[in-house]
């Protein structure tokens, strides 16, 4: 059987850079951002900590988007934007796959930690990780929040953070480790969420994203499949929360 041809080409560029843009986009804009909302007393506000998570995407995009520039990569080239029916029709299936991924590998990792843990601190640890979604998605959130918050998880999270971490880090993990680039961009996709017991799910969501990307050629595929798939977590949670109240 003859291997599946190459569509994700690697991108001549050091690792280094990648982190430095991670660095700068996803910790030193955001500390900035807060500190300006603490000095201005609305670091606790909803909409202040929605307006926080947009400029750190937008910081993240913008970043990426300026180095891959510099190295001669376009988006068109990325293929970011839908252009036929088989993309969107293999982003919607791969996001529906996610969901279910996502779910069982969900139960797993709470199987594993609870063994390890117990159920008290188990649901301690779940309640801290799972805190930012359920406060975005909550009950009481007015429609401004709750749109806001709509929009941050399905429309530009899964843009900006497939961007850099498919169409941007993994190439580059890719000109210097080759196959195991997968799981080296699944790896650092998983850790920057500072999830403990949500790692292996994020992990695995990282590998089956990238691997669309290769597969399809695509970065809207593997946008779109994230997307879906973050529509999922979001109405659960949301669904989760109203069934409670």
């Amino acid at each position: 059987m003859a291997p599946e041809p190459e569509r994700v080409r690697p991108i001549d560029d050091s690792p280094r850079a990648v982190f430095l843009i991670l660095l700068a986009g996803m910790v030193a804009v955001p500390f900035a951002a807060g500190l300006v909302a603490g000095i201005a007393g609305a670091s606790e506000s909803p909409l202040a900590k929605s307006g926080a998570a947009l400029v750190q995407q937008a910081a993240l995009a913008l970043l990426t988007v300026q180095r891959l520039r510099r190295l001669g990569v376009s988006l068109a080239s990325l293929r970011a934007l839908v252009d036929d029916a088989k993309v969107a029709l293999q982003g919607l299936a791969g996001g529906a796959g996610l969901v279910l991924v996502n779910l069982a590998a969900s139960q797993a990792s709470a199987l594993l930690f609870l063994a390890l843990l117990g159920p008290e601190r188990l649901a301690e640890w779940l309640a801290r990780e799972q805190g930012v979604l359920r406060e975005l998605l909550s009950k009481d959130a007015g429609p401004l929040h709750l749109g806001l918050a709509v929009f941050i998880a399905v429309g530009t999270a899964p843009f900006v953070e497939e961007l850099f971490f498919r169409g941007y880090a993994y190439p580059v993990f890719k000109r210097h480790l080759g196959r195991r680039a997968l799981w080296a961009s699944a790896l650092v996709f998983a850790a920057v969420h500072f999830y403990i017991i949500g790692f292996l799910p994020i992990f695995v969501i990282g590998v089956l994203l990238a691997r669309l990307y290769e597969r399809t050629g695509s970065l809207a595929s593997a946008i779109l499949a994230h997307a879906v798939a973050n529509a999922g977590v979001a109405i659960l949670v949301f669904w989760a929360q109203r069934a409670v109240g």
